[in-house]
């Protein structure tokens, strides 16, 4: 049996949020800037289920004079499309950043060579893991990784995540920022109800072996 999961936001919604993400913070930071904990906030997204909703981000972003990082999960199996190299130049030419969102392996640093090749327009200088067995303080001495999770685990930078479709530690326009330096993480399927999707079909087997933290979220 097959299940229909529900984006939570509309694209109205995230033009929205990127709005009041520009009134609020200082200004929209690249990766290096963020690793350098300057003031402003750094936009990352983690594309998992679903390519075309982050061109659908990434040309909101575009319009609003925004560049986002987009990590791209290649092995994630709802993102196989045979124009997947097309839609990456896309979003590449709305002026953002692409790089790799891996599954957590010991031949992690081999993939994104392979990922690389094939997708000669993705980045390795940067890379994050998709739901990571390695301790998050571990995976600041991973190659690619250091400059993303740092701030984390050393507590020195704000951060903000719409995993699982919820505002899991709090809404960045709502909620006090300890810190000058922001990690905004979006997952671009989230935001594209009604542009894109009412609902989208998935096989449930597959969101539980590769998605669980769906599945715990009570999803089904």
């Amino acid at each position: 049996m097959l299940f229909d999961l529900m984006p939570k936001w509309t694209s109205e919604e995230y033009e929205d949020l990127l709005t009041g993400c520009l009134s609020t913070f200082n200004r929209n930071l690249s990766l290096l800037e963020y690793s350098n904990y300057e003031e402003g906030f750094w936009l990352r997204h983690d594309v998992e289920l679903d390519i075309d909703s982050a061109l659908l981000t990434a040309e909101i972003e575009c319009d609003l004079g925004i560049k986002a990082s987009y990590f791209i999960c290649f092995e994630s199996p709802f993102i196989k499309c045979e124009d997947l190299a097309n839609k990456l130049e896309v979003i590449k030419c709305f002026g953002h950043h692409l790089y790799c969102h891996l599954l957590d392996s010991p031949s992690r640093e081999h993939k994104l060579k392979l990922f690389k090749n094939k997708y000669q327009i993705i980045s390795e200088d940067y890379v994050t893991y998709h739901s990571p067995t390695t301790p998050v303080s571990e995976l600041v001495n991973l190659k690619g990784a250091g400059d993303i999770y740092r701030g984390l685990v050393n507590k020195d930078v704000s951060y903000f995540s719409d995993s699982t479709g919820k505002w899991r530690w709090g809404n960045p326009l709502i909620d006090e920022k300890e810190f000058k330096t922001v990690q905004i993480l979006t997952h671009p399927f989230w935001w594209s109800k009604g542009k894109l999707y009412n609902s989208k079909t998935f096989d449930p087997k597959e969101i539980i072996d590769f998605l669980p933290q769906l599945a715990k979220a009570n999803y089904f």
